[in-house]
């Protein structure tokens, strides 16, 4: 929550977080996986990895309470649904625009329940950059010009699909 906030006290458009977890339950998992926040998991992959990335978290979050049906909520849900397609929008064009840099893990694009991917008004991604149980990935992780080329196609990422949204909302009618 802290990490959301400080996104809109910038006035932030996007919001990252970028990982390199380790993974051992096997040793040829590599590459680059992005995540979008969503209550239902991709797959079981997705779930695990939000699972675990979620407990490193639950000192920092506050509990959630239960659910209002007031109009707020309802219209926060409306915002969060719409927020997430462009989540989905943010993932497909960083994906595309790293591919030729960076080993993609097999399905690139999955979503699950990050708690750090729940602002309903920020589009946000997690990144999982590389697998530090990955021999492969420490090396490009360490390579700096790796991380300089990883990070320029992130950035041209980001500007598209900042550039895009923000003609396609220029091109939404308004409601009268």
């Amino acid at each position: 929550e802290d990490r959301v906030r400080l996104t809109r006290k910038q006035n932030g458009t996007v919001f990252l977080s970028i990982h390199a977890d380790t993974i051992t339950a096997t040793a040829d998992i590599r590459g680059v996986t992005i995540y979008t926040g969503d209550d239902r998991p991709s797959d079981a992959e997705a779930a695990r990895v939000a699972e675990a990335e979620n407990r490193s978290d639950l000192g920092l979050a506050t509990p959630e309470g239960k659910i209002d049906t007031s109009i707020n909520d309802i219209l926060g849900d409306l915002m969060l649904r719409e927020t997430r397609a462009h989540s989905i929008l943010l993932a497909q064009e960083l994906a595309s625009r790293i591919a030729d840099v960076v080993q993609l893990n097999r399905n690139p694009v999955r979503a699950a329940g990050f708690r750090v991917l729940r602002a309903p008004d920020i589009p946000s991604v997690l990144i999982e950059i590389g697998y530090l149980s990955s021999k492969n990935d420490i090396d490009l992780l360490t390579s700096a010009e790796w991380r300089d080329r990883t990070s320029e196609r992130l950035a041209a990422g980001i500007n598209e699909f900042i550039s895009r949204t923000r003609v396609n909302a220029a091109q939404t009618p308004s409601s009268p």
